[in-house]
């Protein structure tokens, strides 16, 4: 997906180039691309919907740029990306094809996948920081009984 904005012109120009690397995982109809995870069971989602998965990517990078009017070029390089991470994040998501596609509920959905987004990337902060913390006081106590020893040693060297 590629995503430009003339600096003098507030139209955005979206292109969509497949990538060719994408496989499939089986030859059944209910088969879907490799980047889905393995222990995904598809149920509804078909190999069939790329075209309709094109023009939700479409529909999403419209509404995000049109939340920013003003938003930076690097923001715009990073926005068709974003946009299809969130699309196949709703596609997953989705208890049908219906629900997928229905548009009136689009920014609701959004909004509620950037929430919960933003709640594990905090409980993954807080797991990062705790897992730092607990090294820390592992290399403290380390270091304490590296010293308690040498003191021992040291009085045991005096006595002898």
């Amino acid at each position: 997906l590629i995503l430009s904005r003339a600096s003098s012109q507030t139209k955005i120009m979206v292109q969509y180039r497949p990538q060719s690397t994408t496989t499939t995982t089986s030859q059944s109809p209910n088969s879907v691309t490799s980047s889905l995870p393995s222990n995904f069971k598809p149920t509804w989602q078909r190999d069939g919907d790329m075209p309709c998965r094109r023009e939700m990517i479409l529909t999403i990078v419209h509404l995000l740029s049109r939340r920013k009017p003003n938003a930076s070029k690097e923001w715009l390089s990073k926005l068709p990306s974003m946009a299809k991470r969130l699309e196949l994040s709703l596609y997953r998501l989705a208890p049908s094809y219906e629900a997928y596609r229905d548009e009136s509920t689009l920014k609701e959905r959004l909004q509620k996948l950037a929430t919960s987004v933003i709640v594990r990337n905090r409980v993954q902060q807080q797991r990062e920081s705790k897992k730092a913390r607990m090294a820390q006081i592992a290399r403290q106590k380390q270091q304490f009984f590296d010293e308690q020893i040498r003191l021992l040693r040291a009085k045991m060297q005096g006595k002898l």
